[in-house]
């Protein structure tokens, strides 16, 4: 079992290596040829939709599997645990989510820092000591990230079949926290039997 688990992260590695290269080459094919001359940020878009549709999963998938793997690139020694299986997938994404906004220099260092003792650390003990030393390497960051994630803060209905709907929030964790219990209390004075809520 754990030879499985270590050969699948040593695959999700490699994905996230291939896709940092494909990334790589299309902004380089941009610069050196003005025929394909394109923003960075539509390169992005262009490799988020090939991933999406070579591992035949959803935009939203490959966006994150996307960031994942342009997060690693500055961090040489947790890409090597992962690649290896000495963390996990879940360790590895809670160190680059925490490190996300630091320059590559003080990625570089957080990540020379903490690697010798993320094998030890589970995914919410890894980002925390993540936190904690992007918080000494820069006070700024963690600010910043806040800043940035609640900019980034959407709330979106996706039609589903049967006269259903499914709702997708990126909001901060108080106010998910309050539409939860609203929705839980409305929905619980509508309980049908048999029914789960």
């Amino acid at each position: 079992m754990i030879r499985v688990a270590q050969a699948r992260q040593a695959r999700q590695a490699r994905q996230a290596q291939l896709t940092s290269h494909l990334y790589d080459k299309r902004l380089e094919l941009g610069r050196t040829r003005p025929a394909f001359r394109i923003e960075a940020g539509r390169v992005a878009q262009s490799v988020i939709g090939e991933v999406a549709m070579a591992r035949q999963i959803s935009a939203s998938a490959a966006a994150n599997q996307f960031g994942f793997a342009l997060g690693l690139r500055a961090m040489p020694e947790t890409t090597k645990a992962f690649a290896t299986g000495s963390i996990s997938d879940r360790v590895a994404k809670a160190v680059v989510d925490e490190v996300g906004g630091l320059s590559p220099d003080d990625a570089n260092s957080v990540d020379f820092d903490l690697a010798p003792n993320l094998p030890m650390m589970s995914a919410k003990r890894a980002g925390a000591a993540a936190r904690k030393l992007v918080l000494q390497v820069d006070p700024h960051a963690s600010r910043h990230a806040a800043n940035t994630a609640r900019r980034d803060r959407h709330i979106s209905i996706h039609v589903l079949p049967h006269s259903m709907a499914s709702i997708s929030m990126r909001i901060p964790a108080a106010q998910a926290v309050a539409v939860y219990t609203a929705l839980d209390l409305q929905g619980g004075r509508h309980h049908c039997p048999g029914t789960q809520i």
